[in-house]
């Protein structure tokens, strides 16, 4: 089996090479940059078609890494797909979620699976693991510890979210906040899981998603919500890959990376259910998703077409699992109303 991971000199990149170091797979990675690894191949997804097409058809699956996912959609999507290349993601984006379900994987012979991540991913999973139940209103909080790497495209799509809108299931409808509510230190934030929801749970009726980011005070975050400058996308972006490069300088230097926790909290007429994961950083338990989902997936022989995890159920209680091997603390917890 032969994998590429796309965008893998990145920290969630790096982390998906090292879930899938005790493989026998030949695991390679590339990027726009040289590097003497032999398992790193230089290569511009962005340059001639014809040489990213050569380069893609090499492998058995690609795992894509690369974001903003809302600024790139479903584009390396295709291009796996156009190469005879089965692809998995780790993708965050509503809009590049309906992109890449949209590709033709079943035409073309290929598996397409975006979500593999953090959330969606691990948040399907625990949603997924409830699905018998009525549930009828969701709220979902992801706290991401300080002192952890900081991907450029990650601080660049948190300042966009910051500034822009974002989805949640209201009263059966999704709705667009334009503003980010702010309690405390949560902020309103998307997840593809407000599109899967409804499916997962026939009774929703609401779901909303809000994250917690240790590193930045309420004060930060209402200074990256007014300043016009963090919608620049020129600015944004080179703003982007200097805070990431300071950020992960000093997480380095500290070497004491502070866990995320995931909190799902679901609720029925009559009972409420939170569900939970917490114990590695959001970078390792977004890599680490990635990594089950595909391991599971190319052992397998699933039809050929387009997913996402809340259409594998199959993956999800192997993802819980496999959080739990890797030191990380699943719970789930009920009782009555």
């Amino acid at each position: 089996m032969k994998i590429i991971v796309l965008g893998g000199s990145g920290v969630t990149g790096q982390l998906v090479r090292h879930y899938l170091a005790d493989t026998n797979w030949q695991v390679d990675y590339c990027s726009r940059s040289e590097s003497n690894d032999p398992n790193h191949r230089r290569l511009d997804l962005l340059g001639p078609r014809s040489k990213v097409m050569d380069a893609l058809g090499e492998y058995d699956w690609a795992v894509s890494c690369i974001g903003p996912f809302e600024k790139w959609l479903a584009k390396v999507a295709r291009l796996c797909v156009d190469a005879g290349t089965n692809y998995i993601d780790i993708n965050d984006s509503i809009d590049a979620r309906q992109a890449i379900l949209s590709v033709p994987a079943k035409e073309s012979g290929v598996v397409v699976v975006t979500g593999a991540g953090l959330c969606p991913g691990i948040s399907t999973a625990l949603l997924m693991s409830q699905s018998e139940k009525p549930v009828e209103k969701i709220q979902a909080v992801l706290r991401i510890g300080s002192g952890q790497p900081a991907g450029a495209a990650s601080v660049q799509s948190m300042f966009e979210t910051m500034h822009g809108g974002y989805r949640i299931l209201e009263a059966g409808e999704i709705q667009q906040k334009e503003h980010p509510d702010q309690v405390g230190d949560l902020v309103g934030y998307e997840c593809p899981d407000v599109s899967s929801v409804s499916a997962i749970f026939p009774t929703v009726r609401d779901y909303s998603y809000q994250v917690e980011f240790a590193a930045l005070n309420a004060k930060t975050i209402h200074y990256l919500q007014s300043k016009r400058i963090f919608t620049l996308p020129g600015i944004s972006r080179w703003l982007a890959k200097k805070a990431s490069k300071g950020v992960t300088s000093k997480a380095l230097e500290a070497g004491d990376p502070k866990p995320a926790n995931l909190e799902i909290t679901m609720q029925t007429s009559d009972e409420q259910i939170i569900a939970s994961v917490k114990g590695l950083t959001s970078y390792q338990f977004t890599a680490l998703s990635a990594a089950t989902c595909l391991q599971k997936l190319a052992a397998g022989d699933l039809a050929r077409g387009t997913y996402e995890i809340a259409q594998l159920p199959e993956t999800c209680e192997l993802l819980l699992q496999s959080c739990k091997n890797h030191g990380a603390d699943v719970s789930i917890v009920s009782h009555s109303l």
